[in-house]
């Protein structure tokens, strides 16, 4: 009679085991797959100089959404008829705090005049930002509270992009945490760069999971024009596990980005089949 009970209770233990395997599979297999995208001045930061033909390319390759990035020049009738014929996804335009702190609703007319989902600010200082204080972190947290809202009412989202000063540290907290608790999560989010992290010294994944509902885009940086990182991902540490941790947060969007490169076209190019690869799994 306990050697009966003994099985079923095994059994039962066993038929629990699977059934938990089972939920966590279909779990992984349910997570929100990221769009992949394309800093478009990988190519060049003289939006004029890229031409149709390189665009056409990105978007053959599989790239479907654009990030236009820090432009400030008005873009021409040729290079926009080509971006809206090719159907790009198009996420983000922007400039810096001190810019938006005077010009957040032109800002706000150019993002919606390129369809645009979010506005960037990427530089989210209103100096140098050499020696950042508490207080120039609330100071800036205010401001981008104001446009961030402003953006909301329009339709549009807004967010702030780092560098490695945004993971110095205040008082023992990194001054991007300072920041986002201190920003109204409705209005602003964090566009995190993974290369300026990782440079600082830091590791992003347990940031990425302690801030999950504020980071909806990766910046996948490479920068190097002697070819020490000619695609996506070498000479980061750990870059599967960032990818992997980016997915489970439910990231938007990973764009690529580079600066320097001897070839945008091959790094684009290669870079993609990497990502693809990456986040399908």
């Amino acid at each position: 009679m306990i050697k009966m009970k003994l099985k079923k209770l095994l059994f039962a233990a066993l038929l629990l085991l699977v059934f938990c395997s089972f939920s966590s599979e279909k779990k992984q297999s349910n997570l929100k797959k990221p769009k992949i995208g394309v800093l478009i001045n990988v190519i060049d930061h003289d939006y004029e100089k890229i031409t149709d033909q390189q665009l056409t390319e990105i978007s053959k390759t599989g790239y479907k959404t654009i990030e236009l990035g820090a432009y400030n020049k008005a873009l021409s009738p040729r290079f926009k008829k080509i971006y809206f014929d090719l159907k790009f996804n198009s996420l983000a335009i922007g400039s810096n705090l001190y810019d938006f702190q005077n010009n957040i609703d032109q800002w706000i007319e150019k993002a919606l005049d390129m369809k645009m989902k979010y506005v960037i600010c990427y530089w989210p200082w209103l100096d140098g930002a050499e020696h950042v204080t508490r207080e120039q972190c609330l100071e800036s947290a205010k401001i981008m509270n104001v446009c961030g809202e402003k953006c909301m009412k329009a339709g549009l989202k807004f967010a702030f992009h780092n560098h490695g000063i945004e993971f110095g540290k205040i008082d023992g907290e990194f001054i991007a945490d300072v920041i986002l608790k201190n920003t109204n999560p409705e209005y602003v989010s964090l566009e995190l760069d993974i290369y300026h992290m990782l440079k600082s010294g830091n590791d992003p994944v347990p940031f990425m999971e302690k801030n999950a509902r504020r980071i909806p885009i990766l910046h996948l940086f490479a920068m190097d024009n002697k070819g020490k990182y000619p695609v996506v991902g070498e000479g980061m540490a750990n870059f599967k596990g960032i990818i992997k941790m980016g997915k489970k947060i439910g990231v938007d969007y990973m764009i690529l980005e580079g600066n320097d490169l001897a070839d945008p076209m091959q790094f684009i190019e290669k870079s993609y089949a990497i990502l693809n690869q990456l986040i399908g799994k």
